[in-house]
This record gives C-alpha cells, structure tokens and sequence, in this order.
C-alpha cells in the first residue's frame, strides 16, 4: 500500500500556548518500501507516525493509503486505526503482562472476533516467522528484551496490515542485540512486504534499514533520499551535521576566483576541483560554510609539503580506526586515521580531499 502526506500539520495547545509539532509535511511512501523518519528528540517524527496511526488528528493537511482518504482536515474525514488496519510497535513493547505470550500476540484478533481456529493459525504462522513459537506459553516477565520485541512484532503482523509503524522498537536493547534485531527486522519486512514507517534518532538504524530516509527538524522535512545520497549530498547544515558517526568539520571560507576558483581558510588558499567550484559558484557569495568529514581528512608527517599545518590535541580511540583532534588556529579539525603512529602534541600537515568537500550557504 502506498502511504501519501499532503501538507499535513499537527499543532497542539499548552500552558506555553500553541506548539506545532509537523508543518506543512509532503510525503510519499512507495509500496513495500522501508522508509525511515530520522530526527532529533522533539523533531516531531512521532507525532507524524501517531497521525499516520490514527491517534492523532491533524489540523491541515491530508493522509492517503493508495488513493484514498483515511485524514482530510478540509473534508472532515478521520478514519480509526483499525479502519486503516495499520500495525504499531511501540518502544516499550507495550506487552499486556498478565497474559501469556500466545494471548497477547492473539488479542487483536480476538477484538476483531476471529473464529478460535484462525486465531490459532494466524498466531502460529507468526510466531514461526518471528522464532518464538517455544515461548507461546511464557509470560513478558520471563522473556528478555529481545524475546518481548519479537512478541510485539509478531502482534503487530498477525493480521497482516496494510502498512506497519515502528516507533523506536530497539532503543531499549542492549547494542549487540539492537544490531542483530536490525537486520532480522530487515529481512522480516522484504519477506512480509508491507510497507513500513519506521521512527529513530539513531543514525546507524537510518542508514542500514530505509530504502530511503527522511530527515525532520522543528516538524519540517529538511530531506528526503537513500542513504547513500543525504550521506554524500547534503542539502543544508543541518542534514551535514545530523549524519555521520563521527561529526563533520564545518568551517567559515572565503571564495577566491584568481586563474581557478579558490578557497581561503586560515590563511590558506586551497583550489576547488572543477565540480566542487561549480557548486560554489552556484552561492552567488564570496562567504560559504566549508564542511569535510573526518574520513576525507588526511594526515602526513612531513609538514613542508601542505599548506594547512596542525597540532594534535587529542586521540580517540575507535576500534579499527582513530579519531584525531588536531588544534589549527582557534579551530579543531577531527580527522579519521586507520594508523596509530600518532601521538598528541605532534605537527602534522593536512591534508582534504576536496572532491568530498561539501559548501553551503554562509548562516
């Protein structure tokens, strides 16, 4: 089932006044697709997935499934969540705890009055596809997190929805089993094909599960793309700063065009590849932000050679890879090392690989 936003808004009343938690939100989830809503705490991404529910109503806009109204504020049209027959994983699972595992994945069902033996066909086949069919007669208190997420998945399939919203449903495994899960809910959604809104502040659940992403701030939409692209093509500071395990180096520059369009950073001037220029000269400004991303940073010993010189101050280290801080000025690049022949307080000359580079708008 394709999923459509159009111009939808939520606002709500407090003791501050009125909050409008989504603004003026477009959107289109393909049918099948993983789509994932990423964004800080407060951004707004689960009151989007609550309007998508059912659970909230919105104050402009509309909401399709295929081509059909279920929100229309214009229209006065509110369909329930069980006339949408959407599923919902919450972050804390919300398992009934006095019902064994078997009733609390049946309960939907039973509300829907199912006869006795489809509820037992349908549990079954679920709890097969999740790999809890030896838990049935369990209780939550007996399962660990990871078993209870399974419980909540497969209540969520038993019916077979027409579109599937997770609402932070690792965020309380421990960081081995979150990355197990991840990949187990994958491929559960490719076999299922349902199409799924799946809610995160976590970068690494964005990256690895959306077939595209969108990323939301202050209620608004900033971008829409796969991963690959608001990685290696971001829209605006915001997007750059978002992304990315280890942050991005943003910096003020000046643009210099003399024989070749050029940067001047601290003194330095550094010549822009011809792609890189274009985009420059697309600003229209001689002040741009300049952001590079630790792994585009390279380092050398020899400090003769580059024309921007450092100081390492400090060394993370990251497993397979190091994470250096080193002092420019009043400035502080981070650059990614797969070496550890450094040591902190040794110049070092820097080095960017300027095809990676990525220039916006000076704020």
């Amino acid at each position: 089932m394709r999923l459509e936003l159009i111009n939808l808004s939520k606002k709500f009343r407090s003791m501050r006044g009125e909050i409008e938690a989504v603004k003026d939100v477009d959107l289109a989830v393909e049918e099948k697709e993983f789509f994932v809503l990423l964004g800080p705490s407060g951004c707004g991404k689960s009151t989007l997935l609550n309007l998508v529910a059912g659970l909230e109503k919105p104050t402009a806009g509309e909401i399709k499934f295929d081509s059909d109204p279920v929100a229309s504020f214009d229209k006065r049209i509110f369909r329930s969540p069980k006339e949408r027959n959407v599923a919902m994983v919450f972050q804390n699972y919300a398992l009934y705890p006095h019902l064994k595992v078997y009733d609390n994945i049946a309960f939907p069902l039973k509300i829907e009055k199912w006869d006795k033996g489809e509820i037992e066909n349908a549990v079954k086949k679920a709890a097969d596809i999740l790999g809890i069919s030896g838990l049935l007669d369990d209780k939550p208190s007996e399962l660990s997190g990871g078993q209870r997420q399974r419980v909540a998945i497969a209540r969520a399939i038993v019916r077979e929805p027409n579109i599937f919203l997770l609402d932070e449903p690792l965020s309380n495994l421990d960081a081995q089993l979150r990355m197990s899960m991840r990949t187990e809910l994958k491929n559960l959604q490719r076999r299922l094909e349902i199409t799924t809104l799946y809610v995160t502040h976590d970068q690494t659940e964005a990256l690895t599960l959306g077939d595209r992403v969108a990323i939301l701030n202050e209620g608004r939409i900033e971008q829409v793309g796969s991963p690959l692209d608001l990685y290696d093509k971001p829209k605006n500071i915001f997007v750059a700063r978002f992304l990315g395990s280890s942050p991005i180096n943003i910096f003020n520059a000046k643009v210099i065009e003399e024989n070749g369009t050029y940067i001047e950073i601290w003194g330095n001037r550094i010549q822009l590849p011809e792609d890189r220029a274009e985009k420059v000269r697309s600003l229209r400004t001689d002040k741009v932000v300049f952001g590079i991303r630790p792994e585009d940073v390279s380092l050398e010993r020899d400090t003769d050679r580059p024309s921007v010189k450092g100081r390492i101050e400090d060394i993370e280290l990251l497993g397979r890879e190091t994470l250096l801080h080193i002092s420019v000025k009043d400035s502080i690049i981070r650059a990614l090392s797969d070496s550890s022949k450094w040591e902190t307080g040794q110049n070092v000359g820097i080095m960017f690989v300027m095809e990676k580079a990525h220039f916006f708008e000076a704020e």
